[in-house]
C-alpha cells in the first residue's frame, strides 16, 4: 500500500467523487477487490499502516457524507469493512454500509447481501432482520403500489399531493421495478437461446 498513491487517489475523490482512475488506484493501493475479502496491509518501505489507512478511509467517507455523496461513502465503506475484517469494527461498519445502501441508496439489491452479512457479525440484530423484512415486503408489492400512486394522482386535486403521489410512484418502480425488469430481460434472453 503506497501511503503517497493511497493520499493522493483520496485527495483527487475530493474534488471528483466520480473520477473511475482515482477510485481504482484506491483500490490497488489497498489491495481491495471486495468488501468480503479482507485487505492486508503491504509490507513494503512505503506502505501504510492499518490504522493509519482505517483513519484516512474514515475521514474521506465523513467528508463526501458530509457532502451527501452516498455513492462515494458507500465505495469507502466496502474499503473500511474489508479492512476491518476479523476485528470488532467490523459490524458497526457492515451496519452503516447497509444502512447507506438501504436509506441512502434505495438500492435493495445490494442492501439485501449487506444486512445478511451484519446478521452473520451480529445473530438477531433486530434492525437488519427489520430491514430485509421491509425490503422484501415492498419487493413482492412494487407494482401494486405503483398503480396504486397512480390511480390516486388521477383523482388528487391538490397539485403538490399529485406530484408527491407520482413521484412516490417512480420512486417506487425505480427502486423495486429495476431488478424485476433486469431478470425478466435475462429470462427472455433465455429463452431466445
Amino acid at each position: 500500500m503506497s501511503a503517497k498513491t493511497i493520499r493522493k487517489a483520496l485527495g483527487t475523490l475530493q474534488d471528483d467523487p466520480e473520477q473511475a482512475q482515482a477510485w481504482t488506484e484506491l483500490a490497488d493501493a489497498v489491495g481491495f477487490t471486495a468488501s468480503t475479502n479482507p485487505l492486508q496491509p503491504g509490507a513494503s518501505n512505503d506502505a501504510l499502516p492499518a490504522v493509519e489507512l482505517a483513519q484516512l478511509l474514515e475521514a474521506a467517507r465523513r467528508a463526501h457524507q458530509g457532502r451527501r455523496e452516498y455513492d462515494a461513502v458507500e465505495r469507502i465503506l466496502e474499503m473500511e469493512v474489508a479492512l476491518a475484517h476479523g476485528t470488532a469494527n467490523e459490524a458497526p461498519l457492515q451496519a452503516e454500509l447497509a444502512r447507506v445502501l438501504d436509506e441512502e441508496l434505495l438500492d435493495d439489491a445490494r442492501a439485501t447481501p449487506a444486512f445478511q452479512r451484519l446478521l452473520e457479525l451480529r445473530p438477531g440484530d433486530t434492525a437488519a432482520e427489520e430491514s430485509m423484512e421491509r425490503a422484501e415486503r415492498k419487493a413482492q408489492k412494487w407494482a401494486e403500489l405503483v398503480a396504486k400512486y397512480a390511480q390516486e394522482a388521477k383523482s388528487a386535486t391538490d397539485p403538490s399531493f399529485k406530484s408527491s403521489l407520482l413521484v412516490s410512484a417512480a420512486e417506487t418502480a425505480y427502486r423495486y421495478g429495476i431488478p424485476a425488469l433486469s431478470v425478466g430481460a435475462k429470462e427472455s434472453n433465455k429463452k431466445a437461446k
